[in-house]
């Protein structure tokens, strides 16, 4: 699996997750705008039905004023009285309910001020999840580089241990050769073994071919006593060599950044002493990648190593002249394997990521 599909397996439900969360934010925004602007026009509206409530009001003390002029003059005026009291009541009906539904404004209005409020804290919500998500897409992003460093480091051992093995095979296959033409018992388990075979691989009868399977299973079990894994090797075939892109990144001061995938505690061992498998792979490797960088005798060069994220970093402080393209580094794997690496400049996410390690974009 390549570090594109690792990032695109890594970084997929986050995606997804900021993606439905986005939307969800914007949602929240569309009804926080409609309940304010609710808030605004029933404020507005309470506030016309005050100046009307301001005239009724006038218009009720003159009704109550012209009352009292009718009263002094009740012998007269008493019809007028009657007609001014029946309008003296539906002014204060009007008034009534006015104030009830200048009341009941401002109820709403603070129903939807609470509710705009509501919003805004699904907003904020919203927003301070799509930074923790953000937050996780750089971590995730990050582990992505030491999985795929892990996996190479995991690839290499298999391919030392896939050479060691096939060389071992192959000598034992070449003893078995010798063997034939100098062993006449061997040259005749070898010959009886090929008739078998023909039989076993032949369009006769089953139990025929069952027997010739059976016998062809006893040779091979006595020549594998005789010659271990020779067998084997004649069936099988020299590892192919294996292309890998490895990834770089720019320094501040112009140089390059290797990530190796030398896991840092095979390279404690190395640095104890020790000289199992894995050490040896390292130091091959660290050898190969400082060879391919070696620049002109008359410049003075030297890399420095660090370990970051539980991995071996090689930094150059200055690699290449002239916009020379960086160089295919061809690593030895025992004496028949073979990996040639093809530098290339981390993806711009990964970048963006290694950069942002210690801030919460």
């Amino acid at each position: 699996m390549n570090l594109q599909d690792i990032v695109r397996e890594q970084t997929r439900p986050i995606l997804d997750l900021m993606k439905g969360t986005e939307n969800q934010v914007e949602e929240h925004l569309r009804n926080q705008g409609a309940a304010e602007a609710r808030e605004r026009k029933l404020k507005h509206e309470a506030g016309e039905i005050q100046s009307a409530i301001s005239e009724q009001e006038r218009t009720l003390r003159d009704l109550q004023l012209k009352a009292h002029e009718i009263q002094r003059q009740i012998a007269e005026l008493q019809a007028r009285l009657r007609e001014r009291q029946r309008e003296n009541e539906r002014a204060e009906a009007d008034h009534s309910r006015s104030r009830e539904e200048q009341a009941q404004r401002l109820r709403d209005a603070a129903h939807a001020r609470k509710e705009a409020e509501d919003w805004g804290r699904k907003v904020a919500e919203g927003r301070d999840r799509i930074s923790q998500y953000r937050r996780r897409l750089q971590q995730e992003r990050r582990a992505s580089l030491q999985k795929y460093l892990d996996g190479l480091w995991t690839e290499l051992i298999g391919l030392q241990q896939e050479v060691a093995g096939g060389n071992e095979a192959r000598a034992a296959f070449e003893m078995l050769n010798r063997a034939r033409h100098d062993n006449p018992h061997v040259a005749e388990l070898w010959e009886t073994r090929q008739e078998w075979l023909r039989i076993a691989q032949s369009a006769g009868p089953l139990p025929v071919r069952e027997t010739a399977r059976c016998e062809v299973q006893r040779i091979e079990g006595d020549l594998e006593k005789q010659f271990p894994g020779a067998l084997k090797a004649a069936s099988t075939r020299t590892p192919d060599e294996l292309l890998e892109l490895y990834f770089f990144a720019w320094t501040a001061d112009g140089g390059y950044s290797l990530p190796l995938c030398i896991p840092n505690l095979v390279k404690e061992s190395l640095d104890a002493g020790k000289s199992d498998p894995p050490e040896t792979l390292a130091a091959r490797l660290v050898w190969s990648f400082a060879r391919a960088f070696e620049p002109p005798q008359t410049k003075a060069w030297r890399p420095r190593f660090e370990v970051q994220a539980e991995h071996l970093v090689m930094i150059l402080d200055s690699v290449f002249e002239g916009g020379k393209d960086p160089p295919t580094i061809t690593f030895p794997v025992g004496t028949s394997g073979r990996v040639t690496f093809m530098l290339s400049e981390l993806p711009a996410e990964i970048r963006g990521a290694m950069n942002n390690e210690n801030t919460d974009l």
